[in-house]
């Protein structure tokens, strides 16, 4: 389960149009938004639940929602409902959290989103009983206590950390509200550190499997393996022409491979330029129209990625453990990017079926 997918998937497209209209706002700020503040206020409650009677304290303010939180949010927007939602919004979460966080978290949304004061706080007053009210649905479906309330937000510090917009964190700098996530809220070096672990793994394995005439294979994809963790890490940090560098770097993962011709193309170039498509098209997933506008490039790579499954029984068995060391190299990143993706609100609707194609055949390939 991926909490934040849940509450994202309440938010579909055409609940992030109708708050727009009904809050005055454009409907890209509102998205925004709504991509740094559920993460956030997830973080939050984390750090909540993680003080002496903090669990028992959450526990208490989901018992006394209604028992349609969710419905009744929809059913105010844009009515006379509207006022006293926001202000209870706001009010239970400055009770819940403290009135110095619940300030620090609207001012930093209204930096990131582009939003006024009246935006910020109109957003995190909604938001507010989004949230509360997708954990009060799960407190209930899984007759869960205070402590398996605690238990629910720490498991799901990775996903929450995940979902978190790239440079929202620094803006809370000074607050606790991410103090929950730990090292899961940082740069992105657990996960990199991850990535060298599977693809060193990886090449381990399959070198230990390997023919003597395909040894030459291992020294290279190692080494290609640090080259896509220098790139992971320069991703969301450095500057521009650095990432244009490391994403060179990572080409090379897939060097090995060319020079072997498959069904009239060269195996190398093709998996390269597949796995590139892939990550581009994930990387420009913003909301649910640029979701929309991926699908055919997507679709395109899951074609590819039919070829090459249906190709590797043409493969020698050297060549078919330096495709699937290459592609256990490189899949971790592919997942970071999907993950993050998927976080934002109307897109897991439009796009997860293709990403799941995509998924389960990177995984046939990884096991070539």
């Amino acid at each position: 389960m991926n909490i934040v997918s849940l509450i994202t998937n309440f938010l579909t497209a055409d609940m992030i149009g109708r708050i727009a209209a009904a809050l005055g706002l454009d409907k890209s700020m509102v998205e925004k938004a709504v991509g740094a503040a559920v993460p956030a206020l997830l973080a939050a409650l984390g750090n909540l639940v993680g003080k002496p009677g903090g669990a028992g304290q959450l526990s208490q303010a989901l018992a006394q929602q209604g028992p349609d939180m969710l419905g009744s949010i929809g059913a105010a927007l844009g009515g006379a409902g509207q006022k006293g939602l926001l202000e209870g919004g706001m009010s239970s979460l400055s009770s819940l959290l403290g009135g110095s966080a619940v300030s620090s978290l609207t001012g930093a949304l209204g930096k990131f989103a582009g939003l006024n004061q009246t935006g910020a706080n109109s957003m995190v007053g909604l938001l507010g009983p989004v949230v509360m009210g997708v954990l009060g649905k799960q407190q209930k479906e899984s007759g869960l206590d205070a402590a398996g309330l605690a238990n629910l937000l720490t498991s799901q510090k990775d996903n929450i950390a995940n979902a978190l917009p790239s440079g929202f964190g620094s803006l809370l700098s000074g607050s606790d509200l991410l103090d929950s996530l730990g090292g899961a809220a940082s740069s992105g070096v657990a996960a990199a550190q991850r990535t060298v672990t599977q693809a060193a793994q990886a090449a381990q394995a399959a070198a230990a499997q390997a023919s003597a005439g395909s040894r030459w294979l291992w020294p290279v994809l190692i080494l290609a393996g640090i080259a896509l963790v220098a790139w992971y890490l320069m991703s969301d940090q450095r500057p521009q022409q650095a990432v244009e560098t490391a994403g060179t770097a990572v080409t090379s993962t897939f060097d090995s491979l060319k020079g072997v011709s498959v069904g009239g193309a060269d195996l190398g170039t093709t998996v390269s330029n597949t796995v590139g498509a892939i990550r581009s098209s994930l990387e420009g997933i913003k909301d649910a129209g640029s979701a929309q506008a991926s699908l055919p490039k997507l679709s395109d790579a899951a074609g590819q990625l039919d070829k090459l499954v249906a190709s590797t029984s043409q493969l020698s068995p050297g060549v078919r453990k330096a495709l699937a060391t290459a592609i256990a190299a490189v899949r971790p990143t592919l997942d970071q990017l999907a993950d993050k993706a998927l976080a934002v609100p109307g897109v897991g609707s439009v796009v997860k079926p293709a990403i799941d194609a995509i998924r389960a055949k990177l995984d046939v390939l990884a096991r070539a």
